[in-house]
């Protein structure tokens, strides 16, 4: 397969998944799509095109619970 074909193949695997997918899920993908390629020339291929999967957000603790501002009185007495 030459090298422009399996680059629309990936690009279309690629936005199929709105850029969450990586080299091995792209490279499943396209096993399943019979498509034949090795690791190794995908992700040369990836590489030389720039394309990337998203990151995954990292989760950030928002919640301070050792703070000295006064506590709101329970009203309801539960």
């Amino acid at each position: 397969m030459s090298e422009q074909a399996l680059l629309v193949h990936v690009k279309a695997v690629h936005a199929q998944s709105r850029g969450s997918y990586g080299r091995p899920r792209i490279l499943r993908q396209l096993k399943k799509d019979d498509v034949r390629v090795g690791k190794e020339r995908l992700q040369q291929v990836m590489q030389e095109n720039g394309i990337v999967c998203k990151a995954k957000r990292r989760f950030r603790v928002t919640t301070d619970s050792n703070h000295s501002l006064p506590i709101a009185p329970n009203v309801n007495e539960r």
